[in-house]
């Protein structure tokens, strides 16, 4: 018998992975279910235990609404209490985009990640799109991640902390590009002040 991924109840047969009084917690319309199922049937399916969880949250990246929201949840309520590196890192990301309130959630992850941080597969990205697996690029390159903690750092005003993600950023696009520099040099007067 399988759980709901949300609320862990036990799941009707006609049910797939979210019940569906989560379903209609979300709103989803019957379109946007068959897209989750389709989601999850091929994250479960084609992404190895290790991966899911980073190959999950770069996924839903380009998602939006109900859909977006419902895996986001889902994302945080199966790995927020793994301490897989990992995992860690697809929470940190998931609450990196949520909610501006999230920010310290997305921090204490990151941070949690970064004391053991271990290399980030590839992954048949958006594979859930046209159902091929082609193509394989890392879930996420370390520079967008260092990138988008960068942006967190700043506006949790932890400047050095941001100053130290963008120099990440640079030594992983060899410094080629100018913006790291031009971000670097706004949070150095920013800390000024």
């Amino acid at each position: 018998m399988k759980n709901c991924l949300l609320c862990r109840k036990a799941l009707a047969p006609s049910e797939f992975y979210v019940c569906q009084e989560c379903r209609e917690k979300y709103a989803l319309m019957d379109h946007e279910s068959e897209f989750l199922n389709k989601f999850l049937d091929i994250s479960f399916n084609e992404y190895t235990d290790e991966a899911r969880s980073i190959c999950m949250s770069s996924s839903t990246e380009a998602i939006v609404r109900n859909c977006r929201k419902i895996l986001n949840d889902i994302i945080i309520e199966m790995y927020s209490e793994s301490v897989k590196p990992l995992d860690l890192l697809a929470v940190a990301l998931t609450y990196a985009r949520k909610y501006s309130a999230d920010r310290p959630l997305a921090i204490r992850y990151f941070e949690e990640y970064l004391q053991n941080p271990v290399s980030i597969p590839a992954n048949p990205h958006f594979a859930w799109l046209d159902g091929s697996t082609n193509s394989k690029r890392p879930a996420y390159s370390l520079w967008s991640i260092y990138s988008t903690f960068a942006k967190i750092y700043k506006a949790e005003k932890e400047y050095d902390k941001s100053i130290k993600c963008l120099e990440e950023c640079i030594r992983h696009d060899n410094g080629t590009n100018p913006a790291d520099f031009t971000r670097i040099e706004e949070i150095k007067r920013l800390r000024r002040t």
